[in-house]
């Protein structure tokens, strides 16, 4: 019950939000106001309206228990990511036709209060304006025109709109890049632990120490995956010595192996364990001497 409560209401708020949008715009478009400006003014009201419908969003989520606080907006993961780009195919799609027109038919110019000896000069000295409309005003000796007319359009004109094309079909496929490779980082990051491969290892650096050079071998351990490496230790007869300081790359594990003159000689063999308790060893590969 309370869930249909707080999908009725966030309908109503819908309904309202767009009702009042869709007056604003209606407004808007029957006002003397230019193209260039009418634009960034759709351009801005389209955002402003996704952003209120987003918050209603949220707070619906958040009423229904739905909400994740660690995401933007408290919605779902990457919903946010996948507004931005939609929001950019929108405003690419309304500039290109925008720049199309713009380059295509040219601004609307108007020759107000001619006489007719002025029109036709003025027809006859703009052979190549395009769209030409000429009105008519009053009678007999004072009647005027009004010519209304387009300039044709030119090829800086042309060649600025295809730059302009070019640089905002760039920033669009940047834009889509970003949003599916995060997507995709993502995902890898968090692929399951059973799909992560298991550390290999290769050889180690010193293969050989004498207790007599001091109470700590500096190990170095060379593989693959050995990223997320947390433990080292050598194992000999069933005993074992941890390192400390480990640290760890894609292909080496640098530890501290902590020994003394009871620590006994022979081959040890050396082994790793990742976060996910996945492990690998060399046997017999570090061979501790007196």
């Amino acid at each position: 019950m309370k869930k249909a409560i707080i999908a009725a209401i966030t309908v109503a708020l819908l309904i309202v939000l767009f009702c009042v949008v869709y007056a604003l715009l209606g407004r808007m478009c029957a006002s003397n106001l230019g193209a260039e400006v009418k634009l960034p003014l759709l351009a801005i009201a389209g955002v402003v309206l996704l952003l209120l419908v987003l918050a209603v969003v949220s707070v619906a989520f958040g009423a229904s228990g739905l909400s994740d606080k660690t995401q933007a907006l408290a919605l779902p993961e990457g919903s946010v990511r996948a507004v931005i780009a939609l929001a950019l195919v929108v405003l690419f799609a309304i500039l290109s036709v925008f720049l199309f027109e713009s380059v295509a038919y040219g601004p609307l110019r108007t020759a107000p209060d001619l006489t007719e000896a002025a029109k036709n000069e003025f027809l006859q000295n703009n052979k190549t304006a395009t769209d030409i409309v000429v009105k008519e005003a009053g009678e007999g000796t004072s009647k005027t025109y009004t010519i209304e007319y387009r300039d044709p359009t030119n090829k800086q004109s042309d060649d600025l709109a295809k730059q302009l094309l070019t640089m905002l079909g760039t920033l669009l496929t940047a834009m889509a890049s970003f949003y599916f490779g995060t997507r995709a980082v993502a995902s890898a990051s968090q692929a399951p632990d059973s799909v992560r491969p298991s550390p290999k290892l290769r050889n180690i650096d010193p293969t050989s120490y004498s207790l007599a050079k001091g109470p700590v071998i500096e190990l170095q351990i060379l593989g693959d995956n050995l990223n997320s490496i947390k433990q080292v230790k050598i194992v000999n007869q069933g005993k074992q010595i941890l390192g400390t300081d480990v640290v760890s790359n894609d292909s080496v594990v640098k530890c501290k192996i902590p020994v003394d003159v009871n620590t006994a000689t022979g081959k040890w063999d050396v082994a790793v364990i990742d976060s996910t308790s996945k492990s690998a060893s060399l046997p017999t590969a570090l061979d501790i001497t007196a």
